[in-house]
């Protein structure tokens, strides 16, 4: 046949001609499904159709396709192309037929009729995560419905969410049966009291267990059977399992470079944190620590000390949480800025706030750092300065530093903002006028929203080559951000320069980038409001900017919810 010597036929050209075509974008809230380009080539012949059509199908995640409206039969009878597959609330009412899928998502809202079937079929799955669905505090499963785990065998990446009901037993057998399991993470893991008869996990490196040690304290002696051990991420909460855990590392684990104490801004308000004691041994516990993620009341000259005697030459990415900060911290993060000379990013955040920017201005800078390679700095929890500093009044005018000569002009200022648009093309209310200083009436806004593109109705027959008609993105509800440009005028004919600048300053947006452009800084986010005052702020920056003169590779500082990147 004359096609067959047509080099466009060849398998292995229509296989690479594939891999450039996008199926897949990432967008702000997961990845855009975008299946037009990839359908039209799939109709150039019969077999660009047979070999396209399993790859189209070879990712299904039911959140990011529900825009795309596929009728179940159409994904029942396509599912056996299915190789990644994720479950939730979303998934139509189908049976998948799926044997070779390699990775599998299951959402607490996916029943488990759905789920173990799939499980069941699936005996080569490397990569599982499953959340338990939440049937109330006194729902009790029966442990057998847990069986179908025990088929798996060739697991590399193993998560278990709300797991509060499988036996310890069955969880050590699920362990032993997955010798090549390189990435294992315990959410809320519960009822794990030993690890009795547990195999030697040879190649696991990425261990989390962000339970209570206190439900679950099996998760301790897990980690004697973790020889490679690399990254370990723990919840902070004070137990008396701590110095246990840190001799189990400092013994088993000589690979040891990540610690992280993973908890959300609720928890971290509601749970006892470790203390200054608890941090020391687990410091100690790596010989070689390079991340840490900390959690504690205060940043103490104990914690600070220990980790520059262990790891000043080895520590390149730190982050600390305090809940009751004060002065001592900003001392303690200039002695570690001073000593630790490989660090490349730093971040701390006290929440509340309760540091006071001029007393940061002082200490967190009263020694010089050392930091060639450091890219990135993040200081959030700074309060509003309530009073002026001693000996120093700061006028209105003052705090615009220098702009009052712009507003006796006519002045134009652009100022773009993001909207997020809701699914009627609606942009939030207004809020450019809010700026200390201005009035609604002067603002003179012009608004362009996109409206949503048309959606085609899909019948019950509809396949996904049709399913493309939706829109070009695949996704009829999810709109980007649309980009509105509000120009605020100020009128001339105000008399006197001072007392123009008290009627209307420059809008607080525009006046703090340009502020930092003329230092050669892009303040890539300004809020509206954030309780870091404007002349608190420069003293700030200027601190920052000054101090980053020695920092040839710095790149990011963030104060607040203030945002600088250098030009």
């Amino acid at each position: 046949m004359p096609f067959m010597n047509n080099p466009l036929y060849l398998p292995e050209i229509i296989g690479r001609v594939a891999e450039f075509i996008p199926l897949w974008e990432p967008s702000t809230y997961g990845y855009d499904f975008l299946p037009k380009d990839f359908i039209a080539a799939s109709m150039v012949s019969h077999a660009w159709h047979a070999l396209l059509t399993p790859r189209l199908w070879e990712i299904f995640d039911s959140d990011d396709l529900t825009a795309a409206n596929i009728p179940p039969a159409v994904v029942e009878a396509r599912s056996h192309h299915i190789r990644y597959l994720s479950l939730s609330k979303r998934t139509p009412p189908c049976v998948f037929h799926s044997t070779q899928l390699r990775e599998l998502i299951v959402a607490g809202t996916t029943s488990m009729e759905v789920m173990l079937p799939v499980i069941r079929a699936n005996p080569s799955l490397t990569f599982l995560n499953l959340t338990l669905p939440y049937r109330g505090p006194n729902d009790v499963m029966d442990d057998n419905s847990f069986a179908p785990l025990e088929a798996l065998s060739r697991l590399e990446h193993l998560e278990l969410h709300w797991w509060t009901h499988i036996s310890t037993e069955r969880f050590i057998r699920i362990l032993n049966n997955n010798p090549r399991l390189k990435v294992l993470k315990l959410l809320y893991f519960g009822d794990l009291l030993h690890v009795e008869g547990c195999l030697p996990l040879k190649h696991l490196t990425d261990l989390s267990f962000n339970s209570f040690l206190d439900a679950s304290p099996g998760l301790v002696k897990l980690v004697r059977y973790c020889p490679s051990l690399v990254n370990l991420s723990f919840f902070p909460d004070a137990t008396v399992h701590v110095p246990t855990l840190a001799k189990n590392l400092r013994e088993c684990c000589s690979r040891l470079t990540t610690i992280q104490n993973v908890a959300s801004v609720v928890e971290l308000d509601s749970t006892p944190l470790l203390s200054e004691e608890d941090y020391p041994p687990l410091i100690q516990s790596s010989t070689h620590l390079e991340h840490l993620q900390i959690a504690t009341a205060q940043l103490t000259p104990h914690i600070c000390e220990t980790l520059v005697a262990c790891h000043s030459n080895w520590i390149r990415k730190l982050r600390v949480d305090v809940t009751q900060g004060n002065g001592q911290d900003l001392a303690g993060a200039n002695t570690i800025l001073q000593s630790c000379a490989q660090l490349e990013s730093f971040e701390m955040t006290n929440n509340p706030s309760r540091w006071d920017p001029d007393e940061c201005v002082k200490k967190l800078f009263e020694l010089p750092w050392d930091l060639p390679n450091l890219r990135s700095i993040i200081m959030r929890g700074f309060r509003e300065v309530s009073a002026p500093v001693a000996n120093e009044e700061v006028s209105e005018s003052e705090q615009w530093d220098g702009f009052e000569q712009d507003a006796a002009q006519d002045v134009t200022v652009d100022i773009v903002e993001v909207v997020e648009v809701n699914e009627q093309g609606e942009g939030p209310e207004d809020e450019v006028g809010q700026s200390e200083g201005m009035d609604l009436e002067d603002i003179n806004v012009n608004e362009h929203v996109d409206e949503p593109e048309e959606t085609q109705v899909v019948d019950e027959s509809t396949d996904y080559e049709e399913v493309a008609g939706v829109n070009e993105r695949g996704d009829e509800a999810a709109q980007e951000p649309v980009i509105q440009s509000r120009r605020v005028e100020r009128e001339d004919g105000v008399e006197g320069g001072d007392q123009a600048v008290a009627k209307e300053p420059v809008p607080f947006e525009a006046a703090d980038a340009k502020y930092a452009a003329a230092s050669g800084w892009i303040a890539t986010q300004v809020p509206g409001w954030d309780n870091l005052a404007t002349p608190a702020r420069r003293r700030l920056l200027d601190a920052f900017l000054q101090r980053g003169r020695t920092c040839h590779n710095l790149r990011e500082i963030t104060l607040n919810s203030f945002e600088y990147v250098r030009a």
